[in-house]
């Protein structure tokens, strides 16, 4: 396997999936300080309980949204991280729990990811953000 000269300790694996789809290939990032997300959501200056948060790796497209795309449940004082990520662009969204089913319809996420918090990870970054929960009615 090719050695990345990008990042020390870092190893770039990729590998063909299927011989039936053109092209799929996986990278496998291995090092040994990747990013952290962590943050609260609030509205109206108090915490959201228990909020489903949604990250994804940004640009995606439509056919790798599902491998895109990151998931967290909050706590009761709207607290919640993400952990392990490579360095690159995000997207963030965040909803009420009992908003979470609407974001299977049909391009509501695709549609909250064009109004969501937007974030650059270094290696090793540990950012702290306050999110404000999206409407996926809207």
């Amino acid at each position: 396997p090719p050695r990345s000269t990008l990042f020390p300790y870092t190893t770039l694996f990729r590998s063909t999936l299927s011989r039936d789809v053109p092209s799929q290939t996986i990278e496998i990032v291995i090092d040994d300080k990747p990013a952290f997300i962590s943050g609260v959501v609030s509205k109206d200056d108090q915490p959201l309980n228990k909020p489903y948060v949604v990250l994804a790796k940004w640009p995606y497209s439509s056919e790798n949204l599902a491998q895109s795309v990151k998931e967290a449940n909050g706590d009761e004082a709207g607290n919640f991280r993400f952990a392990g990520l490579a360095p690159g662009d995000y997207r963030l969204v965040a909803v009420p729990q009992e908003s979470k089913a609407k974001l299977d319809e049909p391009g509501v996420l695709e549609r909250l990811f064009v109004g969501a918090t937007k974030l650059t990870l270094d290696r090793g970054d540990r950012e702290n953000v306050t999110l404000k929960p999206s409407d996926p009615a809207h």
